[in-house]
């Protein structure tokens, strides 16, 4: 682009400056003064000629490196003083935020290159048309934000930690973003750093989202923040990924498993695809599967023409018409992972693969303190209680030893049931009271005989397949109140007669009457009923943790999981799918809680002793696998649409002479006093 001009000096000056180039070349030959040399012999006025062919106009000219500095100094000058201007953009405003999307989607390949890749790029390039004097803050986000730098005018920073962003697995949520941008551009005076740019008064600040859009539209209120919206990607991304993986035990056969599969396309065109099945990285399973196209928009029923349609499935079947499911017919395995694999790769790779873990189930470990209990002990006996869990039990007159308080201390039980009994302490475990309250901070009302069941709660696991309707009660409690989070499982006229309620990481269950009395007498005919043992089950498979785990060990990215073991260990090592352990340590609820969940994959966890359990981390997400990014977003109530935000400027040229107009001064200052002629 060639420059304009626009000069201050008029014309007559513009004489005089134009002269000095010749006045500067006429100095040098007017410099000369010779010199009077004897001579002996007329032979030597040979050498006298030679010194007047000196003084020709090119002779004095070449190879004089003082007078091509001077001039080169004096040409500059002159363009300098002429006013080059250039046409150029720069961005508008003072504060600026850099808003960077850095979760699943942006690992989309394009054709340029990776979303994120190409997400930097166009920050860096929003960087270098700041106004000289504006300040600006980099945020990178996926489901949570990160403040990479707070405002600052150096720009060599604000590139240098642009380009250290690195993507995630993680699902996007704009708000938490927008949240931490309110909070910087609005601080007071909180920044630390003397080399930032310290904010001391709420100031308007412009956002620059850089997205494919692909998150729900955040409902927060920009106030003093001004969003621009910059879309990252193109719709020529064709992605057709694993939005769903699951191992079930199949019902009608259980010596046999099934393994379901379910395949979103996102595009318009219909694509075949290939599915393998893997355990424990052995192959087990190949199927392919025709996964139709996703209609761009809903049809208009006043813009179909219903004779031309007839055929044609309905506006709601077309909708899901981007569905496709497999089924695996598998053997029986006790533990390991399944991982299911689309074998063509597409632009987004994240959600080409899936994995389900089997873990063996874990018996969980239970103490039972009773003075006697036949009907309840029966129960716990059965075989098929006995495959989930471990029964300890205990008379009550232990309760006050100290033997009891180190034992249910040390987190070695995951369910204490309390028969018609009270410790002084909650044991660190979920606890199941019967015809007893756990502490201070649960209530009731002196005891009334026939209690009428009026309704169950059977959408909780402890009432899972239980019915009441023929059981009799002698005697129960009156209203049973518990602590805040209280649940009523089972009410009746005389108040609750089951509750549960949260207790930090625990939950304490309350029974309201007695199974059987002091002298070995019945305080119900529920034992008889065959919903009973049904329950003492399901109170062993929910509190105790003694069931098979298939799916449930199974995470998004960044979710943190808690883990219970199958064995009493104070530490655990987790191994990451890159290789990398981690150890955790054993908390006051005595599970360990494990949050370094970024990598997809299966993750093994040591108990020692060779006891081994995994679990999974899934993306599963319909959104980021949703490649097409969006043209305009919503914030709030405000629709923000992509366009060009950077006005037209004029960029001055003689600054960028000033340096080398400087440089050749000191270039020529260096020769003269060397005096160095070429």
């Amino acid at each position: 682009m060639f420059p304009s001009w626009q000069s201050s000096l008029p014309f007559l000056p513009w004489l005089i400056a134009l002269a000095l180039p010749l006045l500067l070349v006429a100095l040098y030959f007017l410099k000369l003064r010779r010199t009077p040399v004897e001579v002996p012999s007329t032979f030597l006025w040979k050498k006298t000629v030679e010194d007047l062919h000196v003084n020709s106009l090119f002779q004095r000219l070449r190879q004089n490196l003082l007078l091509l500095l001077q001039l080169l100094f004096l040409l500059l000058l002159l363009f300098a003083l002429a006013g080059p201007q250039w046409r150029g953009t720069q961005l508008i405003g003072e504060r600026f935020i850099f808003l960077i999307d850095r979760s699943a989607s942006m690992s989309t390949e394009e054709e340029e290159g990776e979303r994120l890749a190409l997400a930097k790029e166009a920050a860096l390039r929003y960087v270098d048309n700041m106004p000289t004097d504006a300040a600006a803050m980099v945020v990178s986000f996926s489901d949570r934000a990160q403040v990479e730098q707070t405002f600052t005018k150096n720009r060599s920073e604000l590139k240098r930690k642009i380009r250290e962003i690195e993507g995630s697995p993680r699902p996007t949520d704009l708000e938490d973003a927008l949240k931490v941008s309110a909070g910087l551009a609005n601080p007071g005076r909180s920044a630390f750093d003397l080399s930032d740019a310290q904010i001391a008064q709420p100031m308007p600040a412009t956002v620059y989202l850089f997205s494919d859009g692909n998150f729900e539209p955040p409902n927060f209120s920009l106030e003093h923040l001004e969003p621009r919206y910059i879309p990252i990607g193109s719709d020529r991304a064709k992605n057709v990924g694993i939005i769903a993986f699951r191992v079930e035990r199949n019902s009608e056969r259980p010596d046999e498993m099934q393994a379901f599969v379910r395949l979103h396309n996102y595009h318009a065109e219909a694509k075949t695809v290939e599915v393998e099945l893997y355990h424990q990285g052995e192959l087990i399973g190949v199927q392919s599967v025709n996964v139709p196209g996703k209609p761009d928009r809903k049809p208009n029923p006043q813009e179909t023409d219903p004779e031309a349609d007839a055929s044609l499935p309905s506006a709601e079947s077309q909708l899901v018409t981007y569905y496709a499911g497999l089924v695996f017919q598998l053997r029986n395995f006790e533990e390991g992972v399944i991982e299911a694999r689309i074998v063509q790769d597409d632009p987004f790779l994240a959600d080409n693969r899936a994995w389900a873990v089997i873990n063996p189930p874990r018996a969980g470990r239970v103490l039972v303190v009773t003075s006697g209990n036949s009907p309840l002990l029966y129960c716990l006996r059965t075989e098929l209680s006995k495959k989930i869990s471990e029964v300890e039990v205990l008379s009550p007159e232990v309760l006050k030893a100290e033997d009891y308080r180190e034992l249910a201390s040390s987190g070695r039980y995951d369910l204490v049931i309390f028969d018609r009994c009270r410790p002084e302490e909650l044991p660190p475990a979920n606890t199941f009271f019967i015809n007893e309250i756990p502490s201070d901070a649960w209530s009731h009302g002196e005891p009334a005989g026939g209690p009428g069941i009026i309704d169950l709660d059977r959408s909780h696991p402890l009432l899972r397949f239980v019915q009441l309707d023929d059981v009799v009660i002698l005697e129960a409690m009156t209203n049973l109140e518990g602590p805040a989070g209280t649940r009523t499982l089972i009410e009746a006229n005389l108040g609750s007669l089951l509750s549960i309620a949260p207790r930090g990481g625990f939950q304490d269950a309350v029974l309201a009457f007695p199974i059987v009395t002091e002298n070995d007498g019945w305080g119900t005919n529920w034992p008889l009923r065959p919903s009973f043992p049904v329950f003492v089950y399901q109170l062993l498979r929910y509190f105790g943790g003694g069931e098979e785990s298939l799916n449930s060990n199974s995470v998004p990215p960044g979710a943190p999981i808690s883990l219970r073991g199958p064995a009493v260990v104070d530490t655990i090592e987790v191994h990451l799918p890159n290789g990398q352990t981690v150890e955790v340590e054993r908390n006051r609820r005595n599970t360990f809680d494990f949050v370094e969940t970024e990598q997809l994959g299966a993750y093994q966890v040591n108990w020692g002793e060779n006891r081994q359990t995994h679990f999974a981390v899934n993306l599963f997400n319909d959104q980021e696998s949703d490649l097409k990014p969006e043209q305009e977003v919503q914030i709030g109530y405000v629709e923000v649409a992509s366009q060009e935000f950077r006005q037209s400027h004029r960029i001055e040229g003689y600054r960028y002479l000033l340096v080398p107009l400087a440089l050749i001064l000191l270039a020529e200052w260096f020769f003269y006093n060397k005096r160095v002629r070429v």
